[in-house]
């Protein structure tokens, strides 16, 4: 009877061993349970000057019952401490729907003095409620980025004393100049006009509107970070007349981007309004931003987005972006990531937990992303 008992208990082990090894998501979820410290932020604080308050509450009342924070508001005067350290900065609200303004700890960019020694190696740096980018998800997607060599953002989370209450922060680099300085890149930055698609939005509806295709076909090419003559004659203001190839591009680059984007389920990063694209070695290359990665098993070879959809048309880009695909969608190769980033990633976790009890951090989603992905 012994004998039986420790026969099935061997049996049950090397099946629940094989079940786990066949369903790597379970595994991961088995292992968050193990004890980390928790990640250790930087403690910062803001403090608005009465002005800058005051300008920012009239901003609020302004914007009404607006969906959108369209027009923009402006920069205005503020304090940053870090370490002791009080600094000026100028600071605005940020993002593009109300609901980035709505909570106390709303979401803000800060532009740090020249000559100073920039806080985050970064002249501008944006903050915004860790929800907005789906909590770790936002950082485990950057990391990914920069596991594979892919243009990528710092982004992390931080305590900050704000309006007098203490709040975690999601902080990332802003794109500009000092961006461009920190990651030994030329510039400039380009970026599509997005403010046609908010004025549009924030009607909501009508007869007139523009489909998303013609609004990115009539978005005008924007550029930051360095000074250009004219920027008016640049390939990509003129694609709508002439298109553009993607021999301009470095299309192994961009078939990462994009693979990872559709591991993430992350096609927010993939809206021709939330593209960023800087020159590399003579090569065009987006630079990965605003994500929100979700559960979102679908392709972005099948989706006809606007810009991207240029890429498809090449076979020898659907090649190489098939290739990816098949390399992100080996749960072992994700698996192995994330037991890499294993102390970093589950320490911001319970860090995020202690003030957002009910966040969901589970990563399983990438791999029910996987799952669910037309073979």
């Amino acid at each position: 009877m012994k004998k039986i008992t420790i026969i099935s208990l061997i049996i049950s082990v090397l099946a629940f061993s094989l079940f786990l090894k066949m369903n790597p998501s379970y595994l991961y979820r088995l292992q968050s349970y193990i004890p980390v410290e928790a990640y250790n932020p930087v403690a910062l604080e803001i403090i608005l000057k009465k002005d800058c308050a005051d300008y920012i509450n009239n901003y609020r009342v302004e914007l009404g019952t607006q969906a959108t924070m369209y027009p923009k508001a402006n920069y205005c005067e503020a304090l940053f401490i870090s370490k002791g350290d009080t600094s000026k900065v100028k600071l605005r609200p940020k993002g593009d729907f109300i609901t980035h303004l709505k909570r106390d700890n709303w979401s803000f960019r800060i532009k740090q003095e020249k000559g100073s020694k920039y806080f985050y190696n970064n002249k501008k740096l944006s903050f915004h409620d860790p929800r907005e980018r789906n909590f770790i998800f936002e950082y485990v997607f950057h990391e990914f980025l920069k596991n594979e060599g892919v243009l990528a953002l710092d982004y992390d989370f931080v305590l900050l004393k704000f309006n007098g209450a203490k709040y975690c922060y999601a902080i990332e680099d802003a794109i500009g100049k000092s961006y461009l300085e920190k990651n030994k890149l030329k510039g400039p930055v380009y970026k599509f006009d997005e403010t046609a698609l908010f004025k549009q939005a924030e009607k909501f509806v009508g007869s007139d509107n523009k489909s998303d295709l013609e609004l990115y076909n009539d978005a005008k090419l924007l550029v930051r970070g360095t000074k250009v003559k004219d920027a008016s004659t640049h390939f990509l203001n003129v694609r709508a007349k002439y298109g553009f190839s993607v021999d301009s591009f470095n299309i192994d680059q961009v078939a990462k981007f994009i693979a990872i984007c559709d591991l993430f389920g992350a096609k927010h990063a993939l809206r021709w309004h939330n593209l960023k694209l800087v020159r590399r070695n003579g090569l065009m290359e987006f630079i990965g931003s605003d994500a929100n990665p979700i559960y979102d098993p679908t392709l972005s070879i099948d989706l006809n987005l606007p810009m991207l959809d240029v890429f498809f048309q090449s076979k020898e880009f659907v090649g190489i972006y098939k290739e990816y695909l098949t390399k992100y969608m080996n749960e072992d190769y994700i698996m192995s990531f994330l037991n890499d980033k294993d102390t970093e990633i589950k320490s911001r976790i319970k860090f995020l937990q202690e003030y957002y009890p009910l966040s969901d951090n589970n990563l399983a989603f990438i791999f029910a992303n996987i799952k669910g992905f037309p073979k």
